[in-house]
């Protein structure tokens, strides 16, 4: 059946009158440098991001990469991964492989149906027939690469998007699965990682 998810959007403003946007809880959080409800400006079709956040963590860990994007004409969306965020880890490791590529693609056909509607805020900011940039931290290295048309040495299928125009991935990790099938993605690839990674390294 259906399940729901947590998305934030970060989009292009003119607007400089807004409150901050809190990342977190009333009970604990921070303010970054996020506008709260502004309204956009679709002056002109916006490329898009979609982030996938890394194991336990949640959709806004690197906010401050999403507000830099936004203020350089970028729309992100970012959604939480069913199951496997810092406050709701459950989801066993052969259900996440298979599942956060899905949820990614999700998360994008989420963003195409909300500007389709006429008195949506996005309204024409997005060209649907642009695609979208996947970008992964850590485990969702693993999904980003998978999402742009990586192979799985598990006999996965069907978890690429062909929408995809490119994948950026941060410390990304392959999942134990990825194997050589990176060769077989057809887009342009920027990874970053450090020299000093000792958790999963630069190989």
């Amino acid at each position: 059946g259906e399940r729901s998810t947590s998305v934030d959007v970060w989009y292009p403003s003119r607007a400089s009158d807004a409150a901050a946007h809190l990342y977190g809880w009333d009970s604990w959080g921070f303010y970054g440098g996020a506008l709260q409800d502004t309204p956009p400006d679709c002056s002109e079709p916006r490329p898009v991001m979609v982030h996938s956040h890394g194991n336990n963590s949640i959709r806004w860990e690197m906010f401050w990469l999403s507000e830099y994007a936004a203020t350089h004409g970028w729309i992100v969306v970012a959604a939480d991964h069913l199951g496997n965020t810092f406050v709701d880890d459950v989801a066993d490791y052969a259900t996440l492989i298979a599942q956060r590529p899905v949820e990614v693609r999700a998360a994008y056909d989420w963003l195409l149906a909300q500007v389709q509607r006429e008195d949506h805020p996005l309204h024409g900011c997005v060209d649907p027939d642009s695609g979208y940039v996947v970008s992964g931290y850590s485990f969702c290295g693993y999904t980003a690469y998978v999402t742009g048309g990586a192979t799985t040495a598990m006999g996965l299928e069907g978890l690429a998007d062909e929408r995809v125009t490119a994948v950026v991935t941060y410390a990304p990790w392959d999942a134990q699965t990825l194997v050589e099938g990176t060769a077989d993605i057809q887009v342009p690839v920027m990874s970053l990682g450090g020299d000093r990674d000792a958790t999963v390294g630069t190989d």
